[in-house]
């Protein structure tokens, strides 16, 4: 019986060719519009977390407990001290390839005719770029980034540069506030000029970057820092690297009372904008069903109106009414899965071949594009067929039912 249901649900779709291929185009482009958008998404999340991990967060930071609880006023009171005992603790791991220790405070910028505050961010440019490698790529034409070889040197952010009027060669001043509350000041050249990518992270248009060394003199904080951003060879374990340097923190060197955490624990806001990217989609995806779902509806609802006379010859001899709601729930079944399938094998086709060539896009918060290449999990294919069939199912229930109910007699009067 099972068969044979499903042989004639399959001929009942095909008896009405046309109604049949306009519903089924609509789950067909429903679907790939949904695959297309899943993986274009997946790859734009990509780009931007490759772009804040390889320039601003890195994989993993180290910190002194409380810091980021308190990060907003840049604490100096909480910083780490960078020595062979949070070394040896780094370099125990063989998943880590790199690490580099950063400085970061409050300051004012001057130019004798204008004065801004700032975020110091002082750097060890020997070790700084092989765990932020695109950092150095963003200075722009004319500049050059810090190098220890000019501890006089800065690098600071266009915004910051075309609102105080500064440009490469420009001698600037840098008043900052010590660890004890003493003021200290520091004459500085502008060495480069950098092009801020993305205000996601909330203070890079505010950024003077400077060496490590020489933050150090200006705060009197020699041989300390604020955090260590480390460098995980596999970025997928930077979440297991960060735990194990934890437990390892807590047992070689607790005197340091030094937290690990992945990107995401110091990036909360990006992930916030990622959530949302995400709630976005899943909104157009629920409009996309609601559209496959009313199309549905609306096709069944019309071979039911149609078939009433061949409604009641089948109850007239014999065949039980859930046999007929079954047959008509069976035709929603064809449509669904007949169109999810192909739907889902054009969207898969579209990443492929965009995966490939790549897709040029300009997000709204970032001042320059990103090159993103869609990619999709055989999983999420696999959960749009299903949810497709199933809202088809739900969308015939209603139709079927109505079937189903029929009066025989009047059923077989219909014209």
């Amino acid at each position: 019986m099972f068969f044979k249901l499903a042989r004639l649900a399959f001929r009942n779709v095909s008896r009405n060719t046309k109604r049949s291929l306009i519903t089924m185009a609509a789950v067909i482009i429903g679907c790939a519009a949904i695959v297309f958008a899943r993986g274009f998404v997946k790859a734009l999340h990509k780009a931007m977390v490759d772009g804040i991990t390889q320039t601003v967060t890195g994989d993993v930071q180290i910190h002194r407990r409380g810091y980021l609880q308190a990060n907003d006023a840049l604490p100096l009171d909480l910083s780490l001290p960078i020595d062979g005992r949070l070394e040896r603790v780094i370099q125990a791991d063989p998943r880590i390839d790199a690490w580099s220790a950063r400085l970061k405070f409050a300051a004012m910028l001057s130019n004798g005719l204008n004065s801004s505050p700032v975020v110091g961010n002082a750097i060890d440019p020997d070790h700084e770029f092989d765990v932020t490698p695109d950092y150095q790529q963003d200075v722009q034409e004319g500049g050059r980034t810090l190098t220890n070889d000019r501890p006089d040197g800065v690098v600071i952010a266009d915004r910051m540069a075309s609102a105080m009027g500064i440009s490469v060669g420009d001698v600037v001043t840098l008043t900052a506030s010590t660890r004890d509350g003493a003021l200290n000041t520091v004459d500085v050249t502008v060495l480069g000029i950098r092009r801020s990518a993305t205000e996601l992270t909330g203070t890079e248009g505010k950024m003077v970057e400077m060496t490590l060394a020489a933050a150090q003199e200006l705060l009197y904080m020699p041989g300390e820092a604020t955090e260590v951003v480390v460098n995980v060879t596999d970025f997928e374990r930077a979440p297991e690297v960060a735990r194990d340097l934890q437990a390892r923190l807590d047992a070689d060197a607790p005197e340091l009372e030094a937290a690990a955490n992945d990107w995401k624990a110091v990036s909360q806001f990006f992930l916030d904008v990622l959530a949302m990217q995400d709630l976005v989609l899943w909104i157009v995806i629920l409009v996309l069903f609601a559209v496959m779902v009313t199309g549905i509806v609306n096709t069944m609802l019309m071979a039911v109106m149609e078939r009433v006379r061949e409604v009641g010859t089948m109850m007239a001899f014999g065949v039980r009414r859930k046999r007929i709601m079954a047959l008509f729930l069976w035709e929603a079944v064809m449509l669904g899965a007949i169109g999810a399938v192909a739907g889902s094998a054009l969207g898969y086709a579209l990443v492929l071949v965009f995966g490939v060539r790549g897709i040029r896009f300009q997000p709204a918060t970032y001042s320059k594009p990103l090159f993103i290449r869609p990619y999709i999990g055989a999983d999420f294919l696999l959960v749009v067929v299903c949810i497709a069939i199933v809202a088809a199912v739900l969308a015939a229930v209603y139709p079927a039912r109505r079937a189903s109910r029929l009066d025989p007699a009047t059923a077989l009067r219909a014209t």
